[in-house]
């Protein structure tokens, strides 16, 4: 069959389009849904204060593709954000967050200082990383490392 084939450019894009298609025709259905998973709690003080009418909370969600369960980080708006808990408000993927400040470069890592301050995100607006590792150091301090 490749002895064939004169136009190897048209071949390439065929056989590329037909790879993501068989990619795609293989991926499980549920890989790109947003839901919280485990147990959940209703929680109409927080709706309430935020102006929603529903919040639901749990300990873990999946977004898409990506798992996030308590304690772990997300950076966003030049912050560090660790998960205090997931949530649902009004269909839309949240979770809530301890806030940390840019501290300083450590090597290959960046290192962030708690400010007590929580927050709101809104995963939907897709503008977060996912750090590779993190660990919250003896000090309190915040370590993050990202794949560049």
């Amino acid at each position: 069959m490749a002895g064939t084939i004169d136009n190897t450019r048209n071949f390439e894009r065929s056989l590329l389009a037909r790879a993501i298609d068989e990619q795609i025709r293989h991926t499980p259905d549920d890989t790109f849904t947003r839901t919280l998973l485990g147990g959940t709690t209703d929680a109409p003080q927080l709706a309430k204060t935020l102006g929603a009418h529903t919040v639901t909370l749990a300990k873990s969600m999946r977004f898409g593709v990506l798992r996030l369960s308590v304690g772990d980080v997300i950076m966003a708006e030049g912050k560090a954000l660790r998960v205090v808990a997931c949530m649902m408000s009004d269909f839309t993927c949240c979770v809530l967050v301890s806030v940390y400040d840019f501290l300083r470069q450590s090597g290959a890592g960046m290192l962030w200082k708690h400010i007590n301050t929580n927050a709101c995100f809104t995963l939907e607006s897709g503008e977060f990383v996912v750090p590779s590792y993190w660990a919250v150091q003896s000090d309190g301090l915040l370590l993050t490392l990202l794949d560049e």
